[in-house]
């Protein structure tokens, strides 16, 4: 059989939604929980932010299969915060849609009982063991949530606390509780996704958001990971939340899944990077102080560039620096612009920042035209041999081994002689590997330290590839040397 693709999946999905409309745009979306001829109750998860007061007065639009059955005036009559979602009630003011004249009635119910059959048909190619498994989370997520909304009731503000800072004061102690418990039914779905081949992952996904979703969607890493405001998952947003304050959300049962995700092994290997990162710059441009010049670095895919900024807030010899900073989004690069200014001011440095709208593509032929003697583009950040620290480590995850190591010689080629090359990639140790890529729809291409190994430039020595990893495994980072010419004496 032909098997389901992930947007046919989400079309079935969206069959049973409506979207709330607001002067022409549509605000939100949620899921149809009753209907009536004249009202319609529904639930809203909060992936992004939301202004519940702009649904005092809309426009409700309602599918029956792939058609709208209803699109007009709609009142808000209840509004109910569960803290991880929306019950809405509203009064429909408009009317129905009625099939037309040229369409019987036996077509008009086949078209609007046709999604629920698909969907029948697309959840039974889900073993019963995992949605057992989903199922046991789904318990245990409940479980928790209740044991924290009646704890959160209780703490209210004492001897001059605020009821923040007296929540602030028991998470340490509620998480030796709770981690291990998230700890031990996600190890269970981890286990259950294994079997999950790709071909499947449509169905499991549309499962997983079902029962799932409501529940870790309230964590607002979660959130925005799931809802990828720049078309990708990990954009500098998501992984700023990583370096912030892990118990972010409006609940308590928000703050505890958004600190038990941001501090599992993979968000301690992005912390890991980071420091691996503000070390190498350290020790290139204590080289290139005693060299008296200023240290180069080049930044591929750069992100926010955090740790361009701690190395500015940390170390003296960041004075002077050169920085190439290089992405493909506008958004992206902006962020990076201010994150680097910001943290020349506050620590009274001096540097020369460039930032470059620039694709891996346009960087990998630029070092191939310039090799080869040609000219590049006035804007291309590419020059042999130039720079002291080079480094890629948010893209290797995205690309094919071809496509890695071709950046990987490119990267080597922009070295100057005693410059260091930095690229990383996550390795199947990763323990929420599939918690990814069925949770938060964040798929990586895995590999380990002999396969990154293997994509470093022919050119390099087996001896001179240097591999590291972050705690637990989960991460494998190359550092790669370019050696100097040897000083051959008369």
């Amino acid at each position: 059989t032909t098997p389901f693709l992930r947007d046919e999946a989400v079309h079935l999905e969206r069959a049973n939604e409506f979207d709330i409309v607001v002067s022409g745009e549509k605000v939100a979306s949620g899921k149809v929980r009753r209907i009536t001829a004249h009202f319609l109750v529904g639930e809203i998860v909060a992936q992004t932010p939301l202004n519940p007061g702009d649904w005092q007065a809309c426009e409700i639009v309602i599918r029956f299969g792939s058609k709208p059955a209803y699109s007009g005036p709609a009142k808000l009559a209840k509004l109910v915060n569960t803290g991880n979602s929306f019950i809405a009630e509203w009064s429909l003011q408009g009317q129905w849609q009625h099939p037309t004249s040229s369409t019987t009635s036996t077509g008009a119910a086949t078209e609007a009982i046709s999604p629920f059959l698909d969907r029948l048909r697309l959840l039974s190619r889900i073993s019963d063991t995992f949605k057992a498994v989903i199922a046991d989370v789904a318990t245990v997520l409940e479980e928790v949530k209740q044991m924290l909304d009646r704890m959160e009731v209780t703490f209210q503000s004492q001897n001059g606390e605020s009821a923040t800072e007296v929540q602030l004061r028991y998470l340490p102690e509620l998480r030796k509780t709770v981690f291990p418990v998230l700890d031990d039914v996600f190890s269970r779905f981890e286990r259950a996704g294994q079997s999950v081949p790709e071909e499947l992952e449509a169905p499991h996904h549309l499962l997983v958001r079902q029962h799932l979703h409501p529940y870790l969607m309230s964590a607002p890493f979660i959130q925005h990971i799931y809802a990828k405001p720049l078309g990708y998952a990990g954009d500098f947003g998501a992984l700023k939340k990583l370096l912030g304050d892990p118990y972010e959300g409006h609940t308590l049962f928000a703050k505890m899944i958004n600190a038990w995700l941001v501090t599992t092994p993979a968000g301690d290997a992005y912390r890991h990077r980071i420091q691996t990162l503000v070390t190498a710059m350290q020790t290139q441009a204590l080289r290139c102080r005693q060299e008296a010049r200023p240290l180069r670095v080049l930044s591929i895919g750069c992100g926010a560039a955090p740790e361009i900024a701690r190395f500015l807030a940390t170390s003296d010899l960041s004075d002077g620096s050169e920085l190439t900073l290089v992405d493909f989004n506008d958004i992206t690069l902006a962020e990076a612009q201010r994150t680097v200014r910001q943290a020349a001011e506050q620590n009274w440095r001096q540097v020369r920042t460039r930032v470059v709208n620039r694709s891996i593509v346009d960087l990998v032929v630029d070092v191939s035209r310039l090799s080869k003697g040609q000219r590049v583009a006035s804007n291309s950040p590419i020059a042999l041999e130039s720079y002291d620290l080079v480094y890629c480590t948010g893209l290797f995850d995205y690309f094919s081994d071809r496509v890695c190591q071709r950046i990987t010689n490119a990267m080597y080629q922009t070295l100057a002689p005693g410059g260091i090359m930095i690229y990383c990639n996550f390795t199947p140790k990763n323990t929420i590997r599939h918690f990814m890529r069925l949770v938060l729809d964040w798929k990586l291409v895995y590999r380990t330290g002999e396969d990154l190994r293997f994509i470093a430039p022919s050119s390099v020595p087996e001896s001179s590839r240097m591999v590291s990893h972050s705690p637990f495994g989960v991460e494998a980072i190359v550092h790669i040397e370019k050696t100097q010419p040897t000083a051959f004496a008369n």
